[in-house]
């Protein structure tokens, strides 16, 4: 009997425990609260309470739509420094990135063999100067006794043609020293025009060969973009057009000029070859990558102040100005555009919003 009564109390104290856990999973779930029932209204803006702020407006603004063509910086004169005799560089005077002026010294070159050859065409013209001098005193005076008939003409022919001769080569000896001058000339490599080195193709102790390029450089004044654009935007194009070109490396922009628009697409690409001259900056080279900023038509494009825009996370969005002192926040996707001051805005806002902009 006292056995029995054991089993039971333990199964009321087990039961009661289980019932005790039930009431309490209940309560956690809300079981034992009012329920508020789901209706179709939306709900409202969030309202918040404003900080210190000014008032500003949403506006619509007429802007360009353009297209950003890329291209790349060219020179439009480079130039291939080479050598007009074979000869041993003695120094290059120059390296690449190097501004240089006209007639500047590039290159050096060993001149000893130049200096030998001007000496040896010196000492031929004194010999041919010489011996015409020599054909000069016989001439005259066997033509003095020619006349007197008292020499033949046989001999007198002899001596004429040997003065005539002695002539010539005196007139060949001077082509030849002045020539031997020139070369003297081509040891001292000069700049041909104003301009940048590009890149240095040689060293002292190298070979020059007529022909072989030492170095290489381009005029800065003369740079332009060459781009390919769409033949239905080329065709709207002029030469002398003005257009603006965006150097990324440079962080801004430059006023170029429609120069040239080759005549011919490119039957893949339907595109034509468009160059366009920028202005002299040294901070621009050539293989630079640039964009041509090409207008296509006109919108009508949203912008908020900038100082309106709040962030959060990866969501940006604005405080319409609702009524004071709270007013609701408004999510918005920015576009890429931007003013002074201002941010452009797609969508989230409309024109004439007044919305809240705060101090920094």
């Amino acid at each position: 009997m006292k056995s029995l009564l054991r089993a039971l109390k333990t199964a009321l104290v087990w039961l009661g425990g289980l019932a005790a856990l039930v009431l309490i999973v209940a309560y956690l779930a809300g079981v034992f609260t009012e329920k508020i029932q789901p209706t179709d209204t939306p709900e409202a803006p969030r309202q918040v309470v404003l900080p210190m702020h000014s008032e500003g407006r949403v506006e619509a603004v007429r802007e360009k739509v353009v297209e950003r063509i890329p291209g790349t910086v060219e020179a439009k004169h480079e130039i291939s420094v080479s050598s007009r005799i074979l000869a041993t560089i003695e120094d290059v005077l120059v390296r690449s990135g190097d501004s240089i002026r006209e007639g500047s010294p590039l290159i050096i070159l060993d001149s000893r063999d130049l200096e030998a050859r001007e000496l040896q065409a010196e000492r031929q013209l004194e010999a041919a100067q010489a011996q015409l001098a020599e054909s000069s005193k016989e001439y005259a005076r066997v033509q003095a006794l020619y006349r007197q008939n008292v020499v033949p003409l046989a001999q007198f022919d002899r001596v004429e043609r040997a003065y005539r001769v002695a002539s010539a080569l005196v007139d060949s000896a001077k082509e030849a020293l002045a020539e031997a001058r020139v070369a003297q000339t081509h040891a001292r490599i000069a700049a041909p025009k104003d301009g940048r080195v590009v890149d240095r193709l040689a060293e002292p102790g190298d070979t020059a060969i007529p022909g072989q390029p030492l170095l290489r450089i381009y005029d800065p004044s003369e740079l332009r973009l060459e781009t390919y654009v769409r033949e239905s935007l080329a065709t709207r194009l002029q030469r002398g057009a003005e257009i603006e070109v965006v150097i990324d490396a440079l962080g801004g922009s430059l006023s170029g000029r429609v120069e040239e628009i080759v005549p011919q697409a490119e039957p893949g690409a339907r595109a034509f070859l468009v160059k366009i001259a920028l202005p002299l900056d040294d901070r621009v080279y050539p293989g630079m990558f640039g964009r041509a900023v090409i207008q296509t038509g006109e919108t009508d494009s949203l912008f908020v102040p900038e100082k309106a825009v709040q962030t959060v996370g990866q969501l940006s969005y604005v405080t319409l100005m609702s009524g004071e002192p709270s007013s609701a926040r408004q999510v918005v996707h920015l576009g890429e555009g931007k003013r002074e001051g201002q941010l452009e805005v797609l969508s989230g806002v409309s024109a004439g919003d007044r919305v809240a902009v705060f101090a920094d």
